[in-house]
């Protein structure tokens, strides 16, 4: 049987002082204001798309390229 190899084992982490540092601020909620958010203006769907249409895009292949000629390739 093969010899186990002698390994130390790692220091176990405090985590207790940790998390007793690290308390959530406390915050009064009596002093806080409301926030009142103006609602932006919606654009409509066919605005959108128009935008989009209208400008073609020139990488697009539209249609498929032209059937070679017999004997293209001897020219």
């Amino acid at each position: 049987a093969p010899k186990k190899r002698a390994t130390r084992s790692r220091k176990k982490a405090d985590t207790a002082p940790l998390a007793a540092a690290i308390e959530p601020e406390k915050t009064e909620f009596e002093t806080l204001q409301p926030v009142i958010v103006a609602p932006e203006p919606v654009l409509t769907v066919a605005k959108v798309l128009e935008t989009i249409v209208a400008e073609p895009d020139p990488n697009e292949i539209i249609a498929p390229p032209e059937k070679p000629k017999k004997g293209w390739w001897r020219r």
